[in-house]
This record gives C-alpha cells, structure tokens and sequence, in this order.
C-alpha cells in the first residue's frame, strides 16, 4: 500500500556498513523464552511476563547537554532499541512469546529540535515486535494480561534485579516497579530473571558471533590504520582521532567497545593510560 513503511530484512547504517539481521533480537528474545519455560523455577507458571526498563539520557550536570546515549545492555539484547525512554514486555505464554514495546509520547514540540516523531506502528516496524504503545499505557497492558489468565494459572511478572560480576553494579528493579499496579503486586518475581538472562547473553548464537568477528575484524584495521597514518610529531589523543574516525566514516560505529588506547614514550608502560583524561 502507497504511504507504508518499507521493512528491511536488516539493520544496517547504510554505505555498506554491516547488517544485522532483522530477526536477530526476536532470537534473543526466543532464547530466553525457552530459557524461562526450562527452569525449574516455582513461579515460573505458564503466563510468564518479562518486563524491562530501557536505558534514559539524562542531561550532564546542571546543563541542558544531552551525552551520546547508549542503551542498556540487557534491553538492547532483547529489543535493539537505539532511544532512550523504552519499555519491554514479553508476554510467554503456551511456548509462544508476544513482544511490546512501549515508546515515550513526546510532545509536538519534540520535532523542531530534535526530529520527527515516529508513530508507534513505525517503531512497531523498525524493531520488528508484535505491538507498540506508549508508556503512559503500560499500567493497563499488564492489567489486560491479568484478565487473559483463563485456564493458564497466575501471572508472574519477571523483573531485572541481580548483581552484575563484572562491573560491580547492581541492576534494581525499582524503576520497573512503578508501572506495576498495587493489585499485581503479588505477581512480582526478582529472583529468576537475571540469572537466566545472563546466562543466556554467556552463549553466543551463530548471528551473534558473526557480529563479533566483524567489529574485531574492524577494530584490527582501525589499529592498522593509525599505524600507518601515525607521523612523529603527533600527539597522542590525534592518534586516538583517527582511531574513532575510521570506525565511523568507514563502518557507522558512533560509539566503541573500549576506548583506545593511544600511549607515547612512558606512557605505554601505563596499561590503561588515557582513561582518566
């Protein structure tokens, strides 16, 4: 039909960068679904919700300066959503999984300084879920849900909250809890979510090691790339310039797994020198 959104089989910045196949979160998202079915957990019951809270941008100190965002680890897994201000639900329920999203309704204002507004239909297309609303809407999707329990026992409500090993954090399901109703209170569960998630984030499925060896493969040339540009006299965050314009004007990474590192002289026996500057 004349007017409708065209739906790549891809993610892809275009210019031949990568392309991420389009169904590459749904297979997350499948993954954890049998992940939860498979668990010995006692309230896992068959209508299971999981119910994440994406990432937020907010302004650095006391100014209106907005950083580059970068999404949550753990909703980026399941969603691929590149904005802030997202929710996440899925919705598992008789081995099939129903994924929702549900957007910011920005105000008309919105568009003048920072672009057009997506419908939720749009965004429903471009990350390839099976609904969309707007997160003042939230509240009585899950309500909806409760009322479909029918023949398939209580309603459990999975939340995000464990201790991440690596970094030290601990990921709290408080921001989660306030678009939860009083009466759905009892349908929380904080215990089994995150292990499972994060086990299942430990094995790589085919589609995921194919990104990995491509981002390696082009971080290995970005290095080939300062070598061969490097001339004496430059300084050391030149070096590091040139490093994070490669990835970008060659292969559409705005941001970057580790920042480089880019030591002269005595500062290469510094083995993390540069992050702090």
């Amino acid at each position: 039909m004349a007017g409708s959104p065209i739906i790549m089989p891809f993610f892809s910045m275009g210019l031949n960068t990568y392309e991420v196949p389009a169904d590459f979160h749904k297979n997350n998202r499948i993954k954890l679904m049998n992940a939860i079915i498979g668990s010995s957990s006692p309230s896992n019951p068959k209508n299971t919700v999981v119910f994440l809270v994406g990432g937020t941008n907010p302004n650095r100190n006391d100014t209106d300066h907005e950083p580059i965002f970068r999404q949550e680890s753990y909703f980026h897994y399941l969603f691929g959503v590149k904005e802030p201000d997202f929710l996440g639900l899925i919705h598992i329920q008789r081995g099939h999984h129903h994924a929702v999203l549900f957007i910011p309704r920005l105000p008309s204002e919105y568009a003048t300084f920072m672009g057009a507004i997506l419908t939720p239909d749009e965004y429903k297309d471009t990350y390839q879920v099976d609904e969309c609303f707007y997160v003042d809407e939230v509240t009585e999707y899950l309500k909806k849900i409760q009322g479909q329990n029918g023949d398939d026992g209580c309603l459990s409500i999975m939340l995000l909250e464990g201790l991440n090993t690596d970094s030290g954090n601990m990921y709290l399901s408080k921001s989660a809890r306030q678009f939860i109703p009083d009466e759905l209170g009892d349908a929380i569960d904080i215990d089994t979510l995150f292990p499972l998630l994060a086990e299942c984030r430990v094995i790589k499925s085919e589609q995921e090691l194919q990104l990995m060896r491509h981002v390696a493969e082009l971080s290995s040339d970005a290095h080939v790339h300062v070598m061969r540009e490097c001339k004496p006299g430059m300084t050391e965050w030149q070096l590091e310039a040139l490093f994070r314009h490669y990835v970008y004007f060659y292969h559409g990474c705005r941001q970057v797994s580790y920042t480089p590192i880019c030591a002269c002289g005595p500062n290469s026996s510094v083995l993390h020198y540069g992050h702090g500057m």
